[in-house]
């Protein structure tokens, strides 16, 4: 579900090589991956013991999904989905490089309730 993390993955070498600086690295990778629309599916989300674990009782049906311009602000916003879960330092990094917004309400949303 968080963007910016998974862009780690198109890099082709192992998460291990970013761990001297891993928060640096994924804000890095996100000016280098800059997306016109970015969606969201949190219509499932695994709670507990992701991402190589859980069970069905760990998944929240919340039936949400979000898209818009700024990865930044969507992370932000997917974070809110985890109870007492702060912000990563890699998303307050993206936002001091001017690749989006952390505070995702600044920017107005527009809901879409589909049933």
């Amino acid at each position: 579900m968080i963007r910016l993390k998974n862009w780690l993955g198109i890099t082709g070498k192992t998460r291990i090589t970013f761990h001297s600086d891993l928060q640096h690295s994924i804000a890095e990778l996100a000016a280098l991956m800059r997306p016109t629309l970015t969606i969201v599916d949190a219509s499932r989300v695994l709670m507990e013991h992701g991402p190589a674990g859980g069970n069905l009782d760990d998944v929240k049906p919340t039936r949400t999904i979000a898209a818009g311009v700024d990865p930044v602000a969507l992370d932000a916003w997917a974070f809110t989905l985890f109870p007492n879960k702060p912000v990563p330092e890699n998303l307050r990094i993206a936002e001091g490089m001017g690749l989006g917004q952390v505070n995702f309400a600044a920017l107005s949303p527009e809901e879409i309730m589909v049933g």
